[in-house]
């Protein structure tokens, strides 16, 4: 998400004695990684310094034997991850010690991005890095340690990968050079993959303006109303709706239920140079195959800045019963582009109302289109509309 829906949910469990900035995920695939490890992996420099601001602790080794400053080595800007190096450095200066949790939760799998001060395993390890690890080994032969590593070496990551759609070969190039100055990831004519890597190809230029127009007309066969939720007699028809479309899904298997009983949802807010910062979702937006419905939360739910305990009003409530019912449902997904970041963005705004803590199914088309496109080896569309520019071959029309 933006730098300020992180902002917000750190901000929110603060004032509820949660601190949410060095919180540690325990997932088989992902234990020993805090915020600011999914901040590096996605190459988000702002959201990484903005934890950074907040105290983020930069001495854990995940459970794949990456800590955050080998990982910002190919995923952030230079500038960036001198600011790392420093912040880790203080941290050691100040008596902190490294929590090693490849050695106590590893899932003995072999990853990339490593950081050469800590003990290779046998997932880890590998004829690839033979020669890195001599070389930073090499470097570290009078080094003073600090915290029981050295702050001084060389390379600073063993196995560098990178995030293919935010960074090019060039800054890999400048981020990964051995003690002989040649570079682990080369130029495109050169690049040195391991088996199963794919390069990413730039996909054709699409002209928009060539293709035919995709309009709701085309999808649906009679016009789709649309009604604004405003109110506790809208709120009543929406969770009508609601109950109906999940139990129309009861009668269809699994797969059909989810083509054909899916509910779309996108949000909508004020947007501005800080990214939309103090300014809540605006407007819900969720629609089926039949009916479409905009929420006006803004009317119906207070802001996030609300005292601790206090009690629900009649639409919150209302509202909150409905979008909970539609939310946890097993039969029927959420469906959208970027929708991950809209769910974050509407807890962000609305911390105090259950229906936004928890959800069943979720399908994010851009996350599916990035998943594609990986496989294919090419470069994953930014929008929805070029989405369907890319697989269908038509120009989406939104107005």
């Amino acid at each position: 998400g933006d730098c300020a829906t992180v902002r917000l949910i750190l901000d929110t469990a603060a004032r509820l004695d949660f601190d949410l900035v060095d919180q540690i995920s325990t997932g088989r695939g992902s234990y020993g990684k805090s915020p600011i490890f999914y901040a590096l992996t996605q190459c988000r420099d702002d959201v990484v310094l903005y934890l950074l601001s907040r105290g983020a602790s930069l001495l854990i080794v995940n459970n794949k034997g990456q800590t955050p400053c080998s990982i910002a080595v190919t995923h952030l800007a230079p500038e960036t991850r001198d600011r790392m190096y420093e912040a880790e450095g203080k941290e050691l200066r100040e008596g902190g010690r490294f929590v090693n949790y490849r050695e106590s939760h590893s899932d003995g799998h072999s990853y990339g991005d490593l950081d050469p001060r800590f003990p290779l395993d046998v997932g880890n390890a590998g004829e690839d890095i033979e020669e890195p690890l001599a070389a930073y080994r090499k470097s570290v032969a009078n080094a003073t340690l600090c915290g029981g590593v050295p702050l001084q070496f060389s390379p600073r990551s063993l196995r560098p990968t990178t995030r293919w759609w935010n960074r090019d070969d060039e800054s890999l190039e400048a981020g990964n050079t051995a003690s002989m100055g040649q570079p682990y990831c080369k130029n495109k004519k050169q690049r040195v993959t391991r088996k199963g890597d794919k390069t990413p190809q730039p996909a054709p230029t699409i002209d928009l303006g060539s293709l035919q127009r995709l309009t709701l007309c085309d999808v649906f066969h009679h016009p789709t109303p649309t009604t604004l939720v405003d109110d506790i007699h809208g709120i009543r028809l929406f969770e009508e709706t609601i109950h109906h479309s999940i139990n129309s899904a009861k009668h269809h298997t699994a797969d059909a239920s989810c083509a054909k009983f899916a509910w779309g949802l996108d949000c909508e807010w004020k947007p501005g140079q800080d990214y939309g910062r103090d300014n809540p979702v605006a407007t819900l937006q969720l629609s089926t195959r039949d009916r479409a419905f905009l929420v006006d939360v803004q009317t119906l739910c207070r802001h996030s800045s609300l005292p601790r305990g206090d009690p629900l009003t009649d639409e919150e409530a209302l509202l909150s019963r409905a979008l909970t019912t539609l939310f946890t449902d097993t039969l029927v997904s959420l469906l959208g582009f970027g929708v991950l970041q809209d769910l974050d963005k509407l807890a962000a705004s609305f911390p105090h109302l259950p229906c936004f803590a928890a959800y069943h199914g979720v399908i994010d088309l851009q996350s599916s289109s990035h998943l594609r496109a990986a496989g294919r080896g090419a470069d994953a569309p930014t929008s929805l509309q070029k989405m369907v520019a890319r697989h269908l071959q038509k120009f989406l029309d939104k107005e």
